[in-house]
């Protein structure tokens, strides 16, 4: 009964500066992407050797103090299928190892003001649905091969 009294308390008085997203937990002073948890995403580590993306369709949440988390406004599936492949290019690896930050024992940093330094290709439908097919035969083969191994 009094955590309410204590949270509207420390809301009007604290002079800490607060994210303005309403579906963001008042007292948090970056982005969570709290509301993200069903939501279609690319997950890519911030402290790398190498850019290793995950495409994730729902039902997961990356704990974003060392995790990327990219969303796609329309939550379009097929967009980032294809994002995930040119995120695990070499291309994109080479260039975001070059823009990241220096971390300790051949580790970079790729936290998200790196990342967004990094450019991406406008991709058009025909390029997006070729990196698809990419994503979807390279899924089999891992799928194949964890199913046969008895792992």
């Amino acid at each position: 009964p009094n955590g309410y009294d204590y949270l509207s308390y420390m809301n009007q008085h604290s002079t800490t500066e607060k994210v303005d997203n309403e579906d963001e937990f008042y007292r948090y002073t970056r982005e969570t992407k709290l509301n993200s948890f069903q939501r279609p995403k690319i997950f890519i580590p911030m402290t790398i050797k190498n850019v290793k993306a995950t495409f994730i369709e729902k039902n997961m949440f990356g704990d974003n103090s060392n995790m990327n988390s990219i969303l796609d406004k329309y939550d379009d599936i097929i967009f980032l299928k294809a994002m995930c492949i040119v995120f695990n290019s070499k291309l994109f690896n080479d260039l975001a190892i070059i823009l990241s930050g220096e971390a300790s024992n051949g580790y970079r940093k790729l936290n998200k003001q790196f990342l967004k330094l990094v450019p991406v290709p406008i991709l058009s439908t025909d390029s997006q649905n070729i990196l698809v097919n990419f994503y979807e035969e390279i899924s089999k083969l891992r799928n194949y091969i964890s199913n046969s191994s008895g792992a």
